[in-house]
This record gives structure tokens, C-alpha cells and sequence, in this order.
């Protein structure tokens, strides 16, 4: 299926898709793009998470013998054949977030942004993430305010040091009951932050 947006530009629209599969400038982006689109949730919600994984910068390409440069920023997505999009090109293009997301999903749809093992990886990527973060943030949190996060038993699985951490943390998050009780806990925990935080020194729960 085209993409709806195909007869508003003059860049092939075959160029377009292979840019959009390569997702933003970060390490993981793609996998981080397509884990989001096996969450259930709006088309608006979709949009503000693809433009906040893009954020602002730029990237060039080579696709069938043409380069094409790449610039994204809170209005959209320009590409132009050339070596800048602020030059004078013939194929030129502006995507709005919303038409970015709308296509990496009927890509998906389709079965034509990624190959199978890439689309396989997403969710074990998006647990690692999460785990790192997660790791990261046991570490910060000063040892009177962890219990409110933590309790004795999850903090086992934070003992080993990287990588072996990681992997316990990552297999505590592949569980939804646990997902659903450390979502619970981290609002508790927000809620305390923001209660102590003005007669704190600094940002005493944290180290």
C-alpha cells in the first residue's frame, strides 16, 4: 500500500521507506520504534513518541546511486537529494510527524520495515534498556528510599554487577505482575520525591 502523502512529493517514495526504516541517530532506535508499535495506544500517542525518539539532527544516505540528506526537528522530517536539505534540489521532501509514524505503521503492517529477526529482537532490546535503567536508578537512590522502589527480595537481583545484572533485571521485568507492581511503587515513589523534596539538601534521595 502507498504510503498517503506519495503524490505530495517528488522523492521516490521507495527512497522514503528506507530512510524511515532506519529510524533516529541513537544506538537501538529502530528496535525502540518498533517495540513502541506493539504497544496498544493512539495514533496521537504513537506520533509524540516517534518525534521524541528522533529529536533533532541529521544524517545522509546513498540509496541507488543518489545521495539524500536527512534533517529532523520538532516541525517534521525534510529529505533532499544533495548534500544538505537547505540546498536547491529537485526531489525534496517535508514529513510531518504525524505522516513519519503513519507510515513506519503501515510499514509494520505490512511486514516491510524490518526482516523477522529485527522485528524478533524488539523486545528484548526494550527489556535491556529498561533494565540498565532500572539498574542505574537502585544505584542513585539513596539506601533509606530504596525500600519504597525495592523490596528485600528484588534486591537480590541487583547483586553481581553488569552484565549478570542486566540479565536478572531483564528477566524481572519479562514478567507483567512484576511490571505491574514496580509501576505501582515508582508513583508511590514520585509521590515521595515530591513531597520531601523542598526540605531536602539538594536532591537528598538521591546519592
Amino acid at each position: 500500500m502507498a504510503a498517503p502523502y506519495e503524490r505530495e512529493i517528488t522523492v521516490p517514495p521507495e527512497v522514503v521507506d528506507e530512510i524511515l526504516r532506519t529510524g533516529g541517530n541513537r544506538r537501538g532506535s529502530q528496535l525502540r520504534l518498533i517495540y513502541n508499535y506493539m504497544i496498544e495506544q493512539t495514533p496521537e500517542a504513537a506520533t509524540a513518541y516517534v518525534k521524541r525518539e528522533y529529536g533533532k539532527g541529521g544524517k545522509g544516505f546513498t540509496i541507488y546511486g543518489t545521495d539524500y540528506s536527512v534533517w529532523f526537528d520538532e516541525l517534521g522530517l525534510q529529505i533532499a537529494a544533495g548534500r544538505s536539505v537547505r540546498e536547491q534540489a529537485i526531489e525534496k521532501a517535508f514529513l510531518s510527524w504525524g505522516d513519519v509514524a503513519g507510515r513506519i505503521h503501515q510499514l509494520l503492517k505490512q511486514g516491510e520495515y524490518a526482516p523477522q529477526p529485527v522485528l524478533d529482537a524488539a523486545r528484548g532490546n526494550a527489556l535491556r534498556e529498561y533494565a540498565n535503567a532500572l539498574a542505574n536508578m537502585e544505584r542513585d537512590i539513596e539506601a533509606e528510599y530504596s525500600h519504597i522502589l525495592f523490596d528485600e527480595a528484588d534486591m537480590e537481583m541487583f547483586k553481581g554487577g553488569f552484565p549478570d545484572e542486566v540479565e536478572k533485571v531483564s528477566r524481572y521485568l519479562d514478567r507483567q505482575e512484576n511490571v505491574d507492581r514496580l509501576v505501582a511503587r515508582l508513583r508511590d515513589f514520585a509521590s515521595a520525591y515530591n513531597d520531601r523534596r523542598a526540605g531536602l539538601r539538594g536532591d537528598r534521595l538521591f546519592r
